[in-house]
Order: structure tokens, then sequence, then C-alpha cells
């Protein structure tokens, strides 16, 4: 999904230059100041959970799959499209300031959209836009499936303080194992092409997982939640939401780790590099 509003705030500015009536240097500043607003809302809702960080709660249901074919697909076109618009700027149109956040809105689109060109492709992982590999998309310390779990436990920036709060971390959830789905898929991709991890970070990696699978469902991590659940909400719902977060547990938490960890021990282990450090 393209920012069209900031989009088509440029363009008609800039049609405006083939006319008498060219736009003044304050309606630039007020079409810049639009692009940078796009350029922010475009960054949160690539990363839901990092828009979730910042307060904005209309993403608080969602994880990027940002590994995804579609996903990469969308930065593509909406990195170009920005770039396209900051390329018709230069420094006389804009105050100083506004100039210096261009240029560092420039790089920062360009430094995304060449990631996702190289060979080896990389992208901005929702860790505080770590760059991820895409075949590679797993680790044993910085890694979704472990930052995840903070905000399972109810103690992180995502809020359960209302019944829409509890009912946004189940679908949240599913977005997550959707993702781990798609990690599973890449790395498999990522055996067919040698681009594996070194066996001594899979190795590490597995036991990481018995967390999640081993512990029973009331003292999971993923039932935190419950533990805090307010007071002020009617037991009709308490007992929908502790059923329905117990059968999350049950039937799509442990499941799809056990699948995962299944997949590492069986599948990537074995196709594992045994040589570490830089490929």
């Amino acid at each position: 999904m393209k920012f069209f509003s900031a989009i088509l705030i440029a363009t008609s500015l800039f049609s405006f230059t083939n006319c008498s009536n060219k736009p003044t240097k304050e309606e630039y500043a007020l079409a810049v100041d639009s692009l940078f607003r796009a350029y922010y809302d475009f960054k949160l809702r690539i990363n839901p959970i990092e828009a979730t960080k910042a307060g904005e709660n209309k993403y608080n249901d969602e994880v990027a799959n940002y590994i995804s074919d579609a996903y990469q697909q969308d930065l593509i076109e909406n990195y170009t499209s920005f770039l396209d618009i900051i390329n018709r700027y230069d420094s006389t149109m804009v105050s100083p300031s506004q100039w210096m956040s261009l240029r560092v809105m420039q790089w920062d689109c360009n430094i995304k959209k060449e990631g996702l060109s190289n060979k080896l492709v990389t992208i901005a992982s929702p860790m505080y836009d770590l760059p991820t590999f895409e075949l590679m998309p797993l680790a044993q310390i910085t890694s979704l499936q472990l930052y995840f779990a903070q905000l399972a436990a109810g103690q992180s920036v995502q809020p359960f303080n209302t019944v829409k709060d509890y009912e946004n971390w189940l679908k949240r959830v599913d977005d997550y194992l959707v993702f781990l789905d798609t990690c599973i898929l890449k790395m498999e991709e990522g055996i067919s092409k040698g681009v594996v991890l070194p066996k001594v970070l899979i190795e590490k990696m597995i036991p990481q997982l018995d967390e999640f699978i081993q512990k029973p469902n009331t003292e999971h991590i993923f039932y935190g939640p419950l533990n805090i659940m307010p007071k002020t909400f009617s037991p009709e719902d308490r007992l929908r939401l502790t059923r329905a977060y117990a059968e999350m547990i049950a039937f799509k938490v442990k499941p799809k780790y056990e699948e995962l960890q299944h997949f590492l021990k069986n599948t990537y282990l074995p196709a594992g590099r045994d040589t570490d450090g830089i490929l």
C-alpha cells in the first residue's frame, strides 16, 4: 500500500512549476512536512511492533511478516515512490533543517532499498531496525522469536488494559505464527542455496524452544497476560479470554514451536555450516 496522500501532495505541487503561478517557498515547506509525516506513518505500518512502542495503537494486532516476498515488494514500491518525490527537491526550495532531514530520509530509503536488491537480501527487522538476512531470519540472540516472548509475558510494551487489548494480542499471535511458517520456508530455501547458520549457533537455538513447548499452560509465558487481567472485566469476558488464551497456547503456540524445533533439529542442523564467523 503506497502513501498516496503524500505522493499526490508533492506531485500536484511540482506540477505547478510548469505554470505561471509557481509554488512559494512556504508551500514547498508544507509539502515537505506532509512528506515527513507520510514517511513516519509508513515506517509505523511496516513495523507494527515499533508502532506499539511509539504509542500508536492501531497496529497492536499485527506482526509484519517482514521476510515474505509480498512485504519486500511493498517496501520496494514505497521506497521508490518516496525517493522519486525527494529527488524533485533542491536546497533552495526548503529550509536548511528540512533539507538535512530530506537527505537523511533519502539515505534511509536508499540503504533499505539496496538491502532488498542484494544477492543476500537484507531487511530491517522489528528489533530496533537491525539488519536481518532473509534466508537466516532466526538467531540465538537478536531474533523476533525471542523478542516476541517479552511481549507475550505482558510486562513489556504490549498493552493489556482493555478487552480489546487482549483480543488484539490474540490476533498478533496469529500473525506471528504465520511469520514462523515463513521462517521455515525461507530457511529451507537457504539450505538449497547453501546460506545457513553455523551448527554451533543452531545447537544453542534448539533448547531455547523447550521453554515454549514443555511448560504447563498456566505457567507458560504466553499465559502471562491472564495473570494481570484487570478486575474491571466482566465475568463473561474473563471466562471467554481465559479460554481463548488457553486454546491459543495449547493448539497454536506449542504445536508451532514443536514444529520449529523439529525442523531445526532434524533438517536445519544437519545442513548447518561447520564454520562460523562471517560468510
